[in-house]
């Protein structure tokens, strides 16, 4: 089966942030618990402007999620380090490889952290990339 360019945006942002280490899921299935430092990545939804006659210019909104496990004091410190590291490696290809125009944070959300872990808490901060990218109009397949 081709290759959709939703499809190669997705797989080549899942390879970039497993250059971080840690574990990088897609679309996971249930709450993760472990191990850290973990990257939950989501196939988010588009728009779609077919405006210019021919080509369709999508923006797809990509939402990531950071967890780290830190000390109690340390917890927001580590994770606004994964978050410069996040924002930092994929601000360094923002066509990804070819297949993106161009790809940006959009929003953070607020910091969340379990209070009920005594020496080591669980935070977790989200990140909304937008990506662009570019089609023929009726034609979703790189290549």
């Amino acid at each position: 089966m081709p290759l959709t360019y939703r499809e190669a945006i997705m797989q080549a942002l899942v390879a970039k942030l497993s250059e971080l280490g840690g574990t990088v899921i897609r679309n996971p299935e249930d709450v993760y618990e472990g191990p850290y430092p973990a990257f939950l990545v989501y196939d988010g939804e588009q728009d779609a402007d077919n405006s210019n006659h021919g080509l369709t210019r999508y923006r797809m909104t990509v939402p990531v999620e950071i967890i780290v496990q830190s000390s109690a004091t340390d917890i927001g410190t580590a994770l606004n380090a994964k978050y410069g590291e996040v924002v930092a490696k994929l601000a360094d290809d923002p066509t990804l490889g070819g297949v993106a125009v161009d790809l940006f944070e959009t929003s953070t959300t607020n910091p969340d952290i379990d209070e009920t872990r005594a020496s080591k808490r669980v935070g977790t901060i989200g990140i909304a990339f937008a990506v662009d990218y570019m089609t023929e109009t009726g034609n979703p397949f790189v290549g």
